[in-house]
Parts: structure tokens; sequence; C-alpha cells
């Protein structure tokens, strides 16, 4: 385990960070999932962009910005944007496991 490495699972002890951390990884897991089916629809980010009404500029950092902070809304635009339909399942947990896992299915 490398330095930093080392420092993410201490400050990851605190429950306040680890919240937090799970959070964000949960927005950047579920965008990099919609960038993903955006590129197998051969959908540019300036046809998102149209589709959305937003900016070209406004979607390239959503899709790519460490920090991005969507909402739910934003998530909602984003599929209806791309013709996609999310099903949402709840299970219990293990342990170690993330809160949110994503599977792209097209066709």
């Amino acid at each position: 385990m490398n330095r930093y490495e080392q420092r993410r699972a201490a400050a990851l002890q605190d429950p306040r960070v680890a919240a937090g951390y799970q959070e964000m990884d949960a927005e950047m897991t579920l965008l990099h999932t919609l960038d993903e089916a955006r590129k197998s629809l051969h959908i540019t980010q300036e046809d998102l962009a149209q589709r959305m009404g937003k900016q070209r500029a406004v979607v390239a950092r959503l899709l790519s910005s460490p920090d991005a902070n969507p909402t739910f809304e934003t998530f909602i635009e984003l599929l209806q944007a791309l013709g996609l339909k999310a099903e949402i399942t709840l299970r219990p947990a293990a342990p170690d496991e993330a809160p949110i896992a994503t599977t792209l299915v097209l066709g």
C-alpha cells in the first residue's frame, strides 16, 4: 500500500469522511455509466447538450470534472436526453460493498 492509499484509508476511518467519499463515489459511478451509454449510443456531448437545453461546456464539465456535483434532477435530465430508463433494485449490501453499482444494458 503506497502513502496515498495509507492516508486515504486512515481518513476513511472518520465516519463523516467515509460518508462523503461514498456519496461522491456513487455520483461519479452514475455519471461514468451515463457517459459510457452516451458514447455507445454515438451521441456527442454537443448533441447531448442540445437535447438537454444546455451549453456543451456545461455537459462536458458535468461528465468529466472531478468536482461535478449533479442533482437528482440532472440525472433525470441526462436519462431523458439519452432516451434511457434507470431501473433501481434495492437489496442488502455486503459490509465493504459500495452503495451503488451500475450495469449498462443497451439493445
